[in-house]
C-alpha cells in the first residue's frame, strides 16, 4: 500500500475570524444543540466540581448548569426528551474515574433557574455514551477507557461497553447495564453518524475499529462487528474527497500521532491511502461544512496546541491543510448550527486555552496564506 503525505501547509490566515464565546477552566465536553431560541453549545469541564454552561449563539450570555460534580467526558441529547440530556460524568484528568457514573440534566422552564441534575447509575471511568435506535426502541450504551486503574498510566486491564434500554429504564427508572464488550483496551472513540446513509454507532480502541449492532444471540442483544484492526483513538465518517463514497478519517494510535484517511478496496475492505504523522496528542476529531465540500478539523493538545483543518477533495496526490489556531489545545470541535452560503463556521472547546472559539471563514476561496 502506497501512502501519501503530501500537503500545502498554510498559516494561520488572515481571513479567518476568531470569536471567544466563553472561558472556562478544564473544558473538555462539547455539544452543539438546538431550542425555540435557536443554536446553543453545551460545554462541560473535566475538573473536579468544574462548571457546565450553555452558551447561546444568536446571543445572550453563557449559563451555569451545574456545578454539582464535574468531570464531564460526553453529553449528548436524551431522545424523545426536549431539554434534558444524558452525560457520563465524574472522570476528572488524568483518568481519576473509579466514581464516574451517567446523569441526565434537565432544564428548567424559568431560563434563570438551576437544572435538575439526577444520577442515574454509577459506571468507573465512563467515557463515551450513544444511543441506538432498534425495532423502534433507544438504547443507551456506555463506554468505558478502562475497566479499572491503580493509577492514571496503567492499562493493564480492558475497557468496557455496556448498554441499558433507555425507554423501558425512563419508565421503570430501573438502570441496568448489561455488557455487550469487555475486552477493548485503551477504549476511547465513539461515533454516530450516517456511513453510505445508514446510521450507524461505532467505538474504537487498541483492538480497532467496531459497529455496535444488534445480535439475537448475545446476552446484551448486541455484538460488536469489526471494521477497522488498528488501535484508533477517534474517527469520523464522510465523503472527504467527493467520490460519492463515505471515508474513515481517524487519529492513530490512543492519543496519537498520526491522521490517517481510509477508503474501500476492491473487495470492500478499508484500507489506508493516505496518512500524516502531523498530530501530537491528537484529539477533537470533526468534519464540518465548507461550502461544497467537507473539512477536516482537528486538535493537538500536545507540542504546539495547534487548531488543525484538512481539505481532502484532492486525495490521496494533493492534501491542503490549515493551521486555524496554535497555543489553544483544543479537546472537541462542533459545527456551530449557523453555516451559510458564504460562511464556514465551527466552535472549539479550546481546553489550554480556557476558552471556548468560534471560527468563521469564507467559503468561496481556500484559505489564503498571509
Amino acid at each position: 500500500m502506497v501512502f501519501w503525505e503530501e500537503f500545502v501547509t498554510t498559516t494561520k490566515s488572515a481571513n479567518v475570524r476568531k470569536s471567544v464565546l466563553d472561558r472556562l477552566e478544564g473544558g473538555y465536553a462539547l455539544m452543539l444543540d438546538r431550542d425555540e431560541q435557536g443554536p446553543f453549545l453545551f460545554v462541560g469541564s473535566e475538573s473536579r466540581g468544574g462548571e457546565s454552561r450553555v452558551i447561546p449563539l444568536n446571543g445572550g450570555s453563557p449559563r451555569t448548569v451545574t456545578t454539582e460534580v464535574g468531570g464531564m467526558m460526553h453529553i449528548l441529547p436524551a431522545p424523545g426528551r426536549p431539554g434534558c440530556y444524558v452525560s457520563a460524568m465524574g472522570m476528572f484528568a488524568p483518568f481519576i474515574g473509579q466514581k464516574a457514573g451517567v446523569y441526565m440534566l434537565e432544564a428548567s422552564s424559568d431560563p434563570a433557574a438551576h437544572w435538575k441534575v439526577e444520577h442515574l447509575f454509577d459506571m468507573p471511568f465512563a467515557h463515551r455514551i450513544g444511543f441506538l435506535e432498534v425495532n423502534s426502541r433507544t438504547y443507551l450504551f456506555v463506554a468505558t477507557v478502562s475497566k479499572n486503574k491503580e493509577n492514571p498510566d496503567d492499562w493493564s486491564q480492558p475497557g468496557e461497553l455496556y448498554v441499558v434500554d433507555f425507554d423501558h429504564a425512563l419508565q421503570s427508572n430501573e438502570w441496568k447495564p448489561e455488557p455487550v464488550s469487555e475486552a477493548i483496551y485503551r477504549n476511547h472513540g465513539m461515533w454516530s453518524g450516517a456511513l453510505d446513509g445508514r446510521h450507524v454507532l461505532l467505538m474504537s480502541g487498541a483492538e480497532g475499529m467496531f459497529e455496535i449492532k444488534p445480535d439475537a444471540a448475545s446476552k446484551s442483544g448486541f455484538a460488536l462487528e469489526p471494521i477497522i484492526e488498528e488501535e484508533i483513538s477517534e474517527m469520523v465518517a464522510a465523503d472527504v474527497d467527493g467520490d460519492g463514497r463515505d471515508e474513515f478519517v481517524a487519529i492513530e494510535p490512543f492519543h496519537g500521532h498520526r491522521l490517517r484517511v481510509y477508503k474501500r478496496d476492491g473487495n470492500e475492505r478499508w484500507a489506508p491511502v493516505w496518512e500524516t504523522t502531523d498530530l501530537s496528542f491528537g484529539h477533537g476529531l470533526n468534519v464540518v461544512n465548507w461550502g461544497d465540500r467537507p473539512l477536516v478539523v482537528v486538535g493537538n493538545r500536545r507540542s504546539g496546541n495547534e487548531l488543525l483543518g484538512f481539505d481532502f477533495a484532492g486525495l490521496p496526490e494533493t492534501v491542503v491543510r490549515y493551521v486555524f489556531d496554535e497555543g489553544v489545545g483544543p479537546t472537541q470541535i462542533e459545527p456551530s448550527g449557523f453555516e451559510t452560503r458564504e460562511m464556514a463556521s465551527f466552535v472549539s472547546c479550546n481546553q489550554g486555552a480556557g476558552e471556548v472559539s468560534l471560527y468563521e471563514f469564507p467559503t468561496s476561496e481556500r484559505i489564503v496564506e498571509r
